[in-house]
């Protein structure tokens, strides 16, 4: 049988007895796994000989919990859309999709201000001879929101799909209101 490098452990590791409260490891100097820290800065700062692909980090600041995507660096920090928000249980949350007739509006909430956390949207318009496909960051202050290609705004205005994308406050929900400036509707499909 091949030997393997490193310290050997003969057996599990215990504290000795039941009266003895010290921890038996620290998971701040583990690799992969689960993990809590501060912030988005100190998840971002993990070493890479301390990440893995599908490690979990909780993050105190925003009360989330986020899992390492497949191809985060190997080398340096990561970045934010290196991660994805983890949702345990129930399974995948199902696509939104919808049509939105010409000069229509939608209004999508996605939650009340108070409660919002930082959220990756996948967002796809599709009009009958057009299509459009994007990431959309909404930023935890409640007031950016960011398209790649786009510089930070609070809206902007797509270039293969005529419609105009904003962050709305109305009352205590937070909105994506995307307007349809099409001659034709356009049909959406939004990804959490």
């Amino acid at each position: 049988m091949p030997s393997i490098s490193g310290t050997y452990v003969g057996s599990g590791l215990s504290p000795g007895n039941v009266l003895n409260t010290h921890e038996t490891h620290r998971a701040l100097y583990g690799r992969g796994g689960y993990r809590t820290v501060a912030t988005l800065t100190e998840r971002n700062q993990i070493t890479p000989l301390r990440r893995e692909e599908g490690m979990l980090v909780y993050v105190t600041a925003d009360l989330t919990t986020y899992r390492l995507k497949a191809g985060a660096p190997l080398s340096g920090n990561t970045s934010n859309p290196n991660w994805e928000i983890f949702t345990a249980g129930g399974g995948a949350v199902p696509d939104i999709t919808g049509t939105i007739l010409a000069a229509g509006i939608l209004n999508l909430t996605i939650g009340q201000i108070a409660d919002f956390k930082m959220i990756d949207y996948s967002l796809n318009l599709t009009s009958a001879t057009k299509s459009y496909g994007e990431k959309v960051f909404i930023s935890k202050d409640h007031t950016e929101l960011t398209l790649p290609g786009f510089s930070k705004t609070e809206y902007a205005i797509l270039g293969d799909i005529l419609c105009t994308i904003e962050l709305v406050i109305t009352g205590p929900d937070l909105i994506i209101r995307i307007t349809n400036n099409e001659l034709v509707s356009v049909d959406y499909t939004i990804r959490v």
